[in-house]
């Protein structure tokens, strides 16, 4: 594993090891030995959806995870510093990276319930020296204990069936090579012809064969109950196979080919039905309201579903991978189709999109090779569509006139490597027809994308017309009536619309094309994908007020820099300077792109962490100067074309008025404001230095001559 994002965490991790720490209270207990003080879990320490414990908020030492959580979910005690975990029975699941970089934790307790030990569970947990492996668990995860550097040794049962790549017996060497080194001594006890066995002589590590599973004691424990808002809770189980817990339908177990779920079920729980290869068809009652994540997964037989218009939300990748289903009709009341919501549906067909929708996530349809049309609603105002090269779409209809459509929609890419140096191409669908209105932006689209393009006519306007009507009987009564009639009309008005979007003091989503792009002032946090496709994108530069940058920020944006002027930003995973391979589902990253931040800052520590270029903004770096709008380090046609879009924003009422970081740069004549008088005299000094031999003036002396 060549894996940089792993090198670099465990670069991190070592370092989190020699930093000193606040001490742990400790006490002695009867039997005379020291334990830790902090032992008891609050069930405010937890966040349990639905069965699957998310997150991890309290600062014990010693964890119980509590009865009734079934699995334990993806990241959940990431970076923690536990020293001890006792899982409950009934966990059937440690997700992906659960304990990840969890480098005090020492200590394990696993229940028999125990089925599956996912990808990285236990990454970097280097005090981790040994662990009883219970009967019952069937797979382990790649690389599950992973620079597990003190776990010399495991016994594995005979019910382990799959073992991941390198899930044992690997370290990451970050002191010489940066490789990936095996533990030497490492050894694997198992039972003849397991998988265990197969492991070890495939990895070259000792294997003793043993018949028996040595004992395992348990110990009983008190836990906690995390609770919501109810205290009671009631569990019914219906023909012995739907298994209902306050209305939600938590697991369904049985085979049955056609399913009906019982009236009185509010919810489908996350993974209820996942993986129920028999059913072929199921119906759910008018009480349900939502259908939890993956809870449809992999129903490899399903091929109709019948859900209520009583239906609000559809979680993500709720029928992911069920190859079967040919037709879905997705209910009236559903706003919103998540992410990867029908993925890899390669039988789909059909799909109904009802006129409530407003937002259809890119990832939605992917991989349903099937799917020959679509319509995107008036309500959908951005189409951002994921495709593969499999994709056999005929035609998109998209009603919104004004929708915003990226540059990459309905294109699969590829990536190839050229001089060493990852290159992603993208293609468009071959006999793709886009419908929608004349003038409308599926018409730009389609003509700059090389898409055939059918209108649908004019788009309607809405339009209030008065008449008056005078009727004589002993008076004379005037009637005024108002009548709303849709009408076609080719009035077009050129409006300038302000390309961020906002909810309040966060920036949610960028829909313009400039090439270089500062942040608006007031802005402190960039909400995930505020910037994903936003192919015309060069520099982007982050200030000084934007206190956190979401983890995927501006995936799939080609970024050549980006400047970061908070020196103690929080920057999420992935958020700046990575795409994600459509056909692969592979995250890459773009190989020339630079980071450019202050010494010490995370800025520098996530171009460490990710490979990244780091360019150090130091004292000796000139104030930036008078004219230099966008903040790139010069002054120039793209200054003048930024001054030129807020101009035409203030016109229009796009904003009140320049802020007064825009003040201080973009008004360069000192009449107050920002105009297109400041954006000349700006391509003006830009042609003066360009043709001037010798001595320049800088742009504050330039601006003051004039």
């Amino acid at each position: 594993m060549k894996n940089l994002f792993k090198k670099s965490l465990a670069f991190l991790v070592s370092l989190a090891l020699v930093l000193p720490t606040a001490a742990q209270p400790v006490s002695k207990n009867s039997g005379g030995t020291v334990a830790s003080a902090a032992t008891v879990n609050s069930a405010s320490d937890f966040v349990i959806e639905n069965g699957v414990l998310t997150a991890y908020k309290g600062s014990s030492a010693v964890v119980t995870i509590p009865s009734g959580v079934t699995k334990i979910g993806e990241g959940a005690f990431t970076f923690k510093s536990i020293q001890e975990v006792i899982i409950s029975e009934g966990v059937t699941v440690i997700g992906k990276e659960a304990f990840d970089a969890c480098s005090s934790l020492s200590k394990v307790t696993l229940p028999s319930t125990l089925t599956t030990i996912e990808k990285s569970a236990f990454n970097f947990c280097k005090k981790l020296s040994n662990i009883k492996f219970t009967d019952g668990i069937t797979t382990i995860g790649e690389e599950a204990f992973f620079s597990c550097v003190n776990l010399k040794e495991v016994t594995l049962p005979k019910s382990v069936k799959t073992i991941g790549s390198m899930a044992f017996g690997y370290y990451f060497n970050s002191d010489i090579s940066w490789d990936d080194l095996k533990l030497s001594g490492f050894t694997i006890n198992g039972f003849a012809g397991s998988a265990a066995e197969t492991y070890a002589k495939n990895n070259g590590f000792a294997f003793n064969v043993i018949t028996e599973m040595p004992t395992v004691t348990t110990t009983t424990t008190t836990t906690t109950t995390a609770t919501t808002t109810s205290t009671t809770t009631t569990t019914t189980t219906v023909s012995g196979t739907q298994n209902i817990t306050d209305g939600v339908l938590v697991k369904y177990v049985g085979n049955e080919k056609v399913i009906v779920v019982p009236e009185g079920v509010a919810s489908i729980g996350d993974n209820a039905f996942n993986g129920c290869s028999e059913a072929e068809k199921i119906v759910l009652p008018n009480s349900i309201t939502s259908i939890g994540e993956l809870a449809f997964s992999r129903c490899a037989s399903l091929m109709e579903i019948v859900m209520p218009d009583t239906m609000e939300s559809l979680g993500k990748n709720a029928f992911g991978g069920c190859a079967s289903l040919k037709e879905i009709v997705i209910p009236d009341g559903i706003t919103t189709i998540n992410e990867s919501v029908f993925m890899n549906c390669k039988s789909l067909t059909k799909v109904v999109i009802p006129e409530s929708v407003d937002f259809i996530d890119g990832f939605a349809f992917l991989g349903c090779s099937s799917l020959e049309y679509i319509t995107f609603p008036e309500n959908v105002s951005e189409v951002r569509v994921k495709v593969d090269s499999t994709c056999g779409l005929k035609g998109a209809k998209i009603l919104n006139k004004d929708a915003f459509i990226s540059s990459v929609a309905f294109r699969y890419s590829e990536r190839t490597t050229v001089g060493g140096a990852p290159l992603i191409t993208y293609y468009k669908l071959d006999g793709l027809t886009i419908y929608g209105y004349t003038n409308s932006t599926a018409q730009k689209f389609a003509t700059e994308s090389g898409y055939t393009f059918v209108s649908l006519g004019t788009a309607p306007t809405t339009a209030t017309v008065t008449t008056t009507a005078t009727t004589t009987t002993d008076t004379t009564t005037t009637t005024t009536k108002t009548t709303t009639i849709t009408t076609d009309t080719t009035t077009t008005t050129a409006t300038t619309v302000n390309p961020f979007v906002t909810d309040g003091n966060a920036l949610v989503k960028y829909n313009g094309t400039d090439k270089i792009v500062t942040v608006p002032d007031g802005i402190t946090n960039i909400k995930a994908y505020a910037f994903q496709n936003c192919a015309s994108i060069e520099v982007l530069v982050i200030p000084e007020k934007v206190v956190e940058i979401y983890a995927f920020a501006a995936l799939d944006c080609p970024l050549k820099s980006v400047k970061i002027l908070n020196a103690e930003a929080e920057i999420g995973v992935k958020s700046l300077g990575y795409y994600l391979n459509a056909v692969t589902a592979e995250y890459g990253k773009y190989s020339d792109f630079k980071i450019y931040g202050y010494a010490g800052s995370t800025a520098e520590k996530y171009s460490a962490v990710n490979g990244f270029e780091f360019i150090l903004i130091d004292e000796a770096t000139p104030a930036q100067q008078l004219g230099d709008f966008n903040g790139d380090g010069s002054v120039d046609a793209g200054d003048a074309s930024e001054v030129l879009s807020l101009y035409a924003l203030i016109s229009t009422g796009g904003v009140a008025g320049p802020t007064d970081e825009q003040l201080s740069f973009g008004d360069v004549n000192s009449d107050g404001t920002v105009n297109a008088s400041d954006a000349s005299l700006i391509l003006s000094y830009y042609s003066y230095v360009q043709t001037t031999v010798g001595e320049i003036k800088n742009s504050e002396e330039y601006f003051l001559s004039y």
